[in-house]
């Protein structure tokens, strides 16, 4: 029997009956998620495993033709899986590094993972810089397209595809900038 409690002024009936059958439906609709969850990812460790006792190796990713077939193949999958195109080449990213060391398993949140084992960093700039990067910065803000640059960055933190850092990073690989390496410019 549903219990109803009244207020002084408004009355309110609640029926905690039936918000108990939500949580209970909300709560196995969870264990299904987790469950399926579960099963992908072993799904996509044994798919790795498969790759990786084969002696595959993942190439170059693009996302405009060209790139190696294995790349392009999973890149294709995660965009056929709803992923932005932005997301899929830090995935492919991390499916060719796990495949082409011959073992091992792909971690679904390295990003994330690296984020946070870098900890935070220093808010500000060094004094001596501030005046050369607050110049170089107006330039950017003044620059054609700076508003969708700013939306694609944001995008991508909160896809969690790493911090703010390597989200620039990511964005300026995506349109050809190279790097040797991922140290932070100085």
């Amino acid at each position: 029997m549903a219990q109803t409690k009244k207020a002084n002024a408004v009355e309110s009936t609640i029926d905690y009956v039936a918000l108990a059958f939500d949580a209970g439906v909300a709560r196995g609709e969870y264990q299904k998620a987790s469950d399926e969850q579960a099963k992908r990812k072993e799904t996509i460790d044994n798919i790795v495993a498969t790759l990786q006792k084969a002696k595959v190796k993942v190439g170059r990713y693009s996302s405009k033709g060209g790139g190696c077939a294995i790349a392009t193949s999973f890149g294709d999958g995660l965009l056929a899986g709803g992923l932005a195109k932005g997301t899929v080449a830090n995935y492919v990213s991390e499916f060719r590094t796990v495949v082409n060391a011959g073992s091992g398993k792909m971690d679904l949140n390295s990003k994330r993972t690296e984020a946070k084992a870098k900890g935070k960093t220093s808010d500000s700039a060094p004094a001596d810089d501030d005046d050369k990067l607050v110049s170089k910065v107006n330039t950017l803000y003044k620059a054609p397209g700076f508003t969708g640059f700013c939306e694609a960055i944001q995008r991508a933190y909160d896809d969690d595809r790493g911090d703010f850092f390597e989200c620039i990073h990511d964005w300026l690989s995506q349109h050809g900038v190279p790097f040797k390496d991922k140290a932070k410019a100085k």
